[in-house]
């Protein structure tokens, strides 16, 4: 009888996964270029889900002549185990809830349990328990980018076993208990998604209210306060020598992330053209993705770290601040109605999504006063705030959903439920 991390109660006791299982079963691989069609579905480690159930909604396909019938059939109460990942999600286990015709990849073992000695719910749960836990985070072996638990040692890997009318017990109440944890998700999903829309419906209410139609509307370039110019093409270095750059990856979110700086050396007279300073306005001018064309965001000198230039990605626009306020068209180029004017400007080439000067010049921008500007910014700034503050609470009640699950888990395997 092998021994367990720890103690269990009075009429259970620790089984190898040998002793429990009638079968283990390595799957076997079949490349993506081996296959042009095919009609038998070949399970992959993004097949089971991080909730230990098999998840389908990415199939890859694989000709039922690729797989012995051994190997085509998966029965009620397998358990599928990820042999093969990164070192955080090997060990990861579903549980085979209905019979399906699939085959699986060398990354997954299947295990048949002995159904005298164990269900294979219990066995699929102790599993998910040892892999929360970290267990085979710990045991695993590890090479570069990728680690691997292999048969041997499923096969000795301890499992706690109480008799049969208790874990069919046990199981029922994790099971009633998770049931209630995935609404609480699903609702907390719901929240996020409301949360994450709280900033765009604010713009909308706030560039399309009834004031809206007597603002006057402008052409975007008749409120620069000069000609806007691209940024420098040299090449940044990580070696900390001439001026810090502004890429288009430091734009994220609306805002500019400088943790991770890059130099360029320039000229003099290119120094008067790259140049950033105090409430310039950078916009993404050529991007792979048309989600990400024309996401800006206003610079603020960071204090200690030198004078900006532009990468050539990056469009710099500078303003005429008696006419436009920069927080104010950055917030409205950041809006729905914003975006689309943007997009309806833009052009795709082969690789990329592209917008230039004059497309940018022609944008067309409403324009209340200057008080009324400070004003839409400062209440779009709360809303923001708030959702900040509702996107950080709902982070920790996400985690802490995720420990109450790692809580029933160590609860049921001590024999505490």
């Amino acid at each position: 009888m092998p021994e367990g991390p720890w103690k269990l109660p009075d009429g259970w006791r620790w089984a190898a996964m040998e002793e429990v299982a009638a079968e283990v079963q390595s799957g076997f691989a079949h490349g993506k270029k081996r296959t042009t069609s095919g009609d038998l579905l070949h399970l992959r480690p993004y097949n089971i889900g991080l909730d230990g159930e098999l998840a389908l909604d990415k199939q890859f396909l694989i000709p039922k002549r690729a797989a012995a019938i051994a190997l085509r059939r998966l029965l009620p109460g397998d358990v599928l185990f990820n042999n093969t990942n990164s070192v955080e999600l090997v060990g990861k286990t579903a549980i085979v809830r209905d019979g399906i015709e699939a085959a699986f990849s060398n990354h997954i073992t299947r295990i048949r349990p002995r159904a005298e000695l164990c269900t294979g719910e219990w066995l699929a749960l102790c599993l998910r328990g040892l892999w929360q836990q970290g267990f085979f985070a710990r045991r695993c072996n590890k090479w570069i980018g990728q680690a691997g638990y292999n048969t041997q040692a499923l096969a000795a890997t301890p499992v706690p076993l109480p008799p049969l009318p208790d874990q069919r017990r046990i199981v029922g109440k994790i099971e009633a208990l998770f049931e209630r944890i995935r609404e609480a998700k699903r609702l907390q999903a719901e929240a996020g998604a409301c949360r994450d829309s709280l900033t765009d419906v604010a713009s909308l209410e706030a560039f399309s209210c009834p004031e809206a139609k007597t603002w006057e509307r402008k052409r975007f370039g008749d409120v620069w306060r000069e000609r806007a110019r691209y940024g420098t093409f040299k090449k940044p270095q990580a070696e900390p020598t001439g001026n810090p750059i502004v890429r288009v990856g430091n734009v994220v979110g609306g805002s500019l992330i400088l943790g991770d700086l890059k130099y360029v050396e320039v000229t003099e007279k290119e120094f008067a053209r790259f140049e950033l300073r105090d409430g310039d306005l950078v916009v993404a001018r050529a991007i792979g993705s048309r989600s990400h064309l024309g996401k800006c965001a206003v610079f603020r000198q960071p204090a200690d770290c030198g004078t900006f230039v532009l990468d050539s990605h990056l469009i710099r626009i500078r303003l005429d601040e008696g006419q436009a306020l920069p927080q104010y068209v950055w917030r409205f180029l950041t809006s729905p109605l914003g975006r689309k004017e943007i997009l309806q400007n833009s052009r795709q080439s082969a690789i990329q999504f592209n917008i230039n000067t004059k497309e940018l010049r022609s944008l067309r921008i409403p324009l209340p006063t200057l008080v009324e500007q400070r004003a839409i910014v400062d209440h779009l700034t709360c809303v923001s705030s708030l959702s900040g503050s509702l996107a950080s609470a709902q982070q920790a009640s996400a985690a802490g959903l995720d420990r109450l699950e790692q809580s029933v888990l160590d609860m049921a395997f001590r024999g505490e439920l």
